[in-house]
C-alpha cells in the first residue's frame, strides 16, 4: 500500500501542477478522490505496521504475564492445562489473544483494515 501511495503522490503532483484542468466540479472531484486514495493507502500501511508490531510483541507480553501472574491463562497452559474450548471458537479469538497479552486496541486495528479495504475499493474504482 505504501508503494501505491508513493505512485499516487507522483500522479497527484502532476495533476496539481497542471494548469490545463478547469476549476469545475469534475476537477475538484478528481482531486478529492486522488487525495482520498493516498490517505487511505497510508492508513492501510499504518494499520499493517501496527498489526505486525502488536503481533510480534505477543510472545514478550505472554512471557511477562507468565512471570507476573501465576493464575493467568498463559501460565496455566505452560504448566500443561489445555486452553478452554470456549476461547478456541472463532468469535472469541480476540479474547484469547488478550489473555496472552495482546492489548485491547487490537480490536480497533481488526476493524480498521476491512474498512480501509472497502474505502480503497470505492475510491480506486
Amino acid at each position: 500500500m505504501a508503494l501505491l501511495a508513493g505512485v499516487q503522490v507522483g500522479l497527484v503532483q502532476l495533476v496539481a501542477q497542471s494548469d490545463s484542468l478547469p476549476d469545475d466540479a469534475t476537477s475538484r472531484a478528481l482531486r478529492w478522490f486522488m487525495y482520498a486514495g493516498v490517505l487511505i493507502d497510508l492508513g492501510g500501511t499504518a494499520s499493517a505496521i501496527a498489526i505486525v508490531v502488536t503481533s510480534t510483541a505477543a510472545t514478550a507480553a505472554a512471557r511477562d504475564r507468565i512471570i507476573s501472574d501465576k493464575d493467568c491463562l498463559p501460565h496455566r497452559v505452560l504448566n500443561g492445562e489445555l486452553i478452554p474450548d470456549l476461547l478456541l471458537r472463532e468469535e472469541r479469538e480476540t479474547e484469547l489473544l488478550e489473555e496472552f497479552g495482546i492489548p485491547g486496541t487490537f480490536k480497533i486495528l481488526g476493524w480498521h483494515i476491512p474498512v480501509l479495504l472497502i474505502l480503497t475499493g470505492i475510491v480506486h474504482d
